[in-house]
């Protein structure tokens, strides 16, 4: 980022990814209990529309998490201290991209209690070589906030098809169960 951003969409990009982050924390309790029970019984995933219904329940919780906290740093902008007030008429621009976040952190976490460790490995560094090859187009192409900071949605929506397909076309193969 700051190779090709500069300082100014480093810093600003940081910030988002921190308050992205923060909605993360009561998915990461959920996929902590979540892969409990897939380790007691792998079963409990199995069915589509099971898969489906965790995956809109993170979406949504983490929409509405980013959400509130745009409205909240709208109405107090230095809610979250000075440096973040920088960013928060920027966090509107990205209300899609903690659920991506999210679901893609969950699909890891699925591989783990399916047993596939490497394959999750493998998924995560895929995602990241491709993340990181969207966001140099991305800033190679525009450092204005006003243009990058919504296209993030549409690089986190890839992302998220991309750990969707890797991660159950995973699960539709039997686990070697290596933990």
């Amino acid at each position: 980022m700051l190779a090709i951003g500069g300082p100014a969409v480093s810093g600003i990009y940081a910030i988002l990814m921190r308050l992205a982050d923060l909605t993360a924390l009561p998915v990461r309790s959920f996929n902590t209990l979540l892969v409990q029970r897939i380790m007691r019984t792998p079963d409990a995933i199995a069915r589509w529309p099971v898969r489906l219904s965790i995956e809109f329940a993170v979406a949504a919780a983490s929409f509405v998490a980013i959400a509130a906290m745009a409205v909240y740093l709208y109405v107090f902008p230095n809610g979250l201290g000075h440096n973040v007030s920088a960013a928060a008429p920027i966090v509107a621009m990205i209300l899609l991209v903690p659920s991506f976040r999210n679901l893609i952190e969950y699909h890891s976490e699925l591989l783990y209690a399916t047993g596939r460790t490497v394959r999750r490995m493998a998924n995560l560094l895929v995602a990241g070589v491709v993340k990181v090859g969207l966001l140099a187009m991305l800033l190679t192409t525009t450092t204005d906030v006003a243009e990058w900071a919504p296209s993030l949605n549409l690089i986190f929506l890839v992302l998220y098809l991309l750990s969707f397909g890797l991660t159950y076309t995973a699960l539709s193969k039997p686990a070697n169960r290596v933990i």
